[in-house]
Formats: structure tokens, sequence, C-alpha cells
């Protein structure tokens, strides 16, 4: 009966070391999903405001020669290229902060992930020879 508890005991963490395998899994593919979408999005925002640089740098090209209208709407186009670029480099280094968050998130839950693993592995390990010694007491017991 002791070791009927005892395997039944092992039985059941095995059981919780596979759910908790299975649930560090799941947690840790949908906050990788998650902040791939987000490093994708800001992806997105510094392509697009490299092509507004880069069109707003083409428009000033034509306005330099016009007259002092034209000088006037250069200094204002230039003034939003200097807020754009500040916007870029905001972007992208907000976009390496995720970056190593991720990175950070991933590493820890790649952890947890084989420490449960090894868990696992001692609760299947210690049910297997626990079976063992119940086969061979149930063999000496009833011959």
């Amino acid at each position: 009966s002791d070791l009927e508890s005892k395997v039944k005991g092992y039985a059941e963490a095995k059981q919780a070391a596979e759910q908790q395998v299975e649930s560090l899994t799941d947690t840790a593919q949908k906050q990788h999903s998650a902040l791939q979408g987000e490093v994708s999005s800001l992806q997105s925002e510094v392509e697009s405001l490299q092509a507004t640089l880069k069109t707003q740098n083409e428009a000033n090209g034509r306005l330099s020669h016009d007259s002092s209208e034209l000088r006037a709407e250069v200094a204002r186009l230039e003034e939003q290229n200097s807020r754009t670029a500040s916007e870029l480099a905001a972007l992208k280094e907000r976009q390496a902060e995720e970056k190593a968050r991720l990175e950070q998130n991933n590493s820890e839950l790649s952890a947890e992930l084989e420490s449960a693993r090894k868990a696992a592995k001692a609760g299947e390990e210690q049910t297997s020879k626990l079976f063992a010694k119940c086969k061979a007491y149930q063999t000496r017991v009833l011959g």
C-alpha cells in the first residue's frame, strides 16, 4: 500500500511535470509570437520613416533652387527631417531594447523549460524504478 502510494505519487508528479513543460512551451511560444509581432511592427515603422526621410530629402533638393518662399519650405522640411531622424533613432533604440528583452525572455523560458524537462525525466526514472521494484515484489510475494 505504501509502495502503491509512492507509485501513484511519482505518476502524479510526472504528469504535473509534463503539464508544466506543455504550459511553459505554450507560454514561450505565445510570448515569442507577441514579441516577434512587436519587432515586426517596429521594423515597419522604421521602413516607413526611412521612406519618408528619403522623399523629404528629394523634395528638399528640388526646392533649394527656388525663391525665398521655397527656401522657407526647405527649412520647414529640414526641421521635419530632423524630427523624423530623431524618431527613427528612437525607434531603432526601442527595437534594440525589444530585441534584447525578447532574447532575455527566450533565454529565461528556455532555462525554465530545460528545468521542467529534467524534472519530468527524473520523475519518469523514479517511476520506472518504482515499477521495477513493484514487479520484483510482486514476483517474490506471488511467486
